[in-house]
Formats: C-alpha cells, structure tokens, sequence
C-alpha cells in the first residue's frame, strides 16, 4: 500500500485546515490567530509543543519512546502582503494579505505528519521536532534565525523540509544536488542633498541625480567588476524621491532599496563592500549625504546529497508513479531554512503542487494549490522521517 492511501484518513480534515489557514493570512510576526490555531489542533490530538520561545513559533515534538535520532521538520507558516483575488469560498478574508507562495500547506503538511507519527509510533524511532516557523517572508532577517538562536533545536540531527511548488505536477518532488537557492540581503540607499525651484537647479543639490548615478554605479560594478561566471544578481525595487504632483520642485532628499543575491559568501562580500563604497563615493563628489544599510537575510542554501537520496527514495513510496525532477540549476530566490543547514545536514526540496489547466506563479494574487498535494505531502515527510529514524538504527 503506498503511503500516500495510509495517510488519506487525514484528508479531509487536512483540506479543511488548510482553508482555514488560507482564509485568515497573517504576515511575518504577526502569526497569531494562525499559531493560535496550530497549537488548538495539537491540543486536540494530544500532541506536546513548545511555544513562547521566540515570537510566535511553535515546535510539536513527538517522542516514540525508542532510542534514536531526533529529525526537525520546518513548516513556515506566514503570509504575504498582497490581495488575494480568486474566486474561490477560501479567499483571503484579511484585506491585502494572501498566502500566495503555499505556507498554509506547509503548516498542514506539518499538522498531518505531527498527528500521523503520534499516531504511529512504532513506524520510527527517536525524536521528531516539528517547527512551525514565523517570516519566512520578512521581515529580515527572517523567523528561522531566532529559532534556531533559541535553542530549541540543538539536540536536531538532521532537518527536513519542503516546499509548494506549481511549476511541477502533483507525485513529484523536484531536487537540487548543491546549491539550490541564493543568499539575501537587503539594502538601501537614502541621499541627502538641497531643494530647489525646479527652474533654478544650479541653487539645488540634486539627490535624485546623485541617486541615479548611484544606481548605474550598481550596474556597472554588477557588469564589470564581478566574475561572469559567478552568479549574482542586484535589483534596485524601490525608488522614492519628491512628490509627483510638484512638477517644479527638486527635492531634498531622495531614496531607493533592492535586494541582492549570490551562490558565493566570497562574492556576497564583496559586493555589499562595493555598494557602500560607491554610494558615499558618488554621493560625496556630489556634495550629498549619503545612508547607506544593508540587512542580512540569509545564507545560500545548500541541500545535504544524503537527505536528497531520502526524499527521492520516500517519494516513490508515497504514490503510485511517484516522480523525481532534477533540477540542474540552483535559483536566485531565497529561503531561510538555509539557516538551519548551519547547525546540522539540511535537506530541502520542492513538493508539486500543480493544477491542470491553471498557470500559478509565486507571489501572485490568483495563487492557489492543487490540494491532492496535502495528503502526499504528509506521506513524503513521515516516510523521509521513518527512513532516517531506520539507518540510524542500522
């Protein structure tokens, strides 16, 4: 019998929660009706958690009472600030907040493993950790960093998650040996120059010039300072200065932030170097004030090649036609269980979540996911979980 059929007992209650989930959004350190909910629904299966340790994180820990390793399993559980705009009984009922990147199945796939391994806890052995993560999304530096700061996971010996993913069918998981996803870190640029009538700029000190030589220095350092090969990528998101309805008024001050992103920790730093080296340069050439800052968000994510034989082995036991998709390019997105790679093998890989007929991209009002993914998903997790739990053993 394929795992997947063991689980289906949990099925209905699995979509039921997850609508739930996806009709009352929360964004990052503000989980409360949601972690709220996760720990009413371990208390009603008896379930032991830790909470009150770190915003609004809950760990679920179950014990099989037999010795061996302890896995932690992240479920993130935060929204995105964004309308949800479906058509569909389980639209957002919180006004610009969505879960438009799939943590409302993340915290089910979560709730449905917790609730099968209590229920079965002669399939395993050892200790399973269950966090339910905060901000994931932001803000920075993310919810994994206090998480792990807390303590809370130092006796976690390998850590597992997954994630939603629409750009593969669901039975499949899609796996990056290596470098998967990118390291982050946030920056932003405020510059401080003199105001002026718009028909005398010789009496300004103009910032948004300053600003857009700034921003081409970004360019040019990006293009011709950084190996080609190396991957990186700086966006410049934001860019704020004066007010559009003074048509005839230069601003005092001018702003503008991005995101960058590299595979490399040496590239990495030198670039968040360059950029504050090139901000106060060009600023003061020009005359201007310049604030540069830079936020860390989080390391490259690297997948640990053991976990990712695990997952492609427990993948074909949950369904029938279970499927493997290699991915042989890393991304440039981000993940913040890439900090939990820093205290033990880490492995992470994406859960197919397609619906036919329907094109779902990330971060997008008209997200939704295939909801025959939440049994499967539970399946693939117990199943990673019983794999580990039964080497240790050997």
């Amino acid at each position: 019998m394929a795992k997947q059929e063991q689980v289906m007992y949990l099925n209905d209650k699995l979509i039921e929660w997850r609508r739930d989930f996806h009709m009352h959004p929360e964004t990052g350190f503000k989980e409360f009706r949601t972690s709220a909910k996760i720990k009413e629904i371990l208390d009603e299966y008896n379930i032991p958690y830790i909470s009150d340790f770190f915003s609004t994180a809950v760990i679920a820990e179950i014990d099989s009472g037999k010795e061996g390793i302890t896995v932690g399993v992240r479920c993130d559980i935060d929204a995105l600030g964004l309308p949800d705009n479906k058509d569909v009984s389980y639209k957002s009922q919180n006004s610009n907040v969505c879960h438009a990147c799939g943590h409302d199945g993340h915290t089910v796939f979560g709730l449905g493993t917790a609730i099968y391994l209590n229920e079965h806890k002669n399939s395993f052995t050892g200790k399973v950790k269950i966090v339910f993560q905060p901000a994931e999304e932001g803000p920075a530096p993310g919810g994994a960093k206090g998480v792990v700061e807390s303590g809370k996971l130092d006796d976690v010996q390998k850590m597992i998650g997954i994630h939603c993913s629409p750009d593969f069918p669901v039975g499949s998981i899609a796996v990056r040996y290596g470098a998967m996803l990118a390291s982050a870190d946030n920056f932003s640029v405020k510059i401080t120059g003199v105001g002026a009538h718009g028909a005398y700029p010789h009496q300004s000190i103009d910032p948004i010039a300053t600003a857009m030589q700034i921003a081409d220095g970004f360019k040019t350092m990006m293009t011709r300072e950084l190996n080609p090969v190396k991957e990186a990528v700086l966006s410049i998101c934001a860019f704020q200065a004066g007010n559009l309805e003074a048509t005839n008024v230069i601003p005092s001050t001018a702003e503008f932030s991005g995101t960058m992103r590299t595979l490399d920790n040496n590239v990495r730093d030198y670039m968040i170097k360059r950029l504050k080296e090139i901000a106060t340069g060009i600023a003061s050439v020009n005359h201007c004030e310049c604030e540069f800052s830079a936020a860390f968000v989080t390391p490259a994510l690297v997948n640990d090649p053991q976990l990712n034989d695990v997952f492609c082995e427990s993948i074909k036991e949950c369904c029938e036609n279970g499927e493997v998709c290699l991915l042989n390019e890393p991304e440039m997105g981000y993940d913040d269980f890439a900090r939990y790679g820093q205290i033990c093998p880490a492995g992470y890989v994406y859960i197919g979540t397609q619906i036919p007929g329907k094109h779902i991209i990330f971060h997008h009002p008209e997200w939704d996911i295939n909801e025959d993914a939440l049994s499967i998903g539970v399946a693939l997790l117990t199943t990673a979980i019983e794999r580990l739990s039964a080497e240790y053993q050997a």
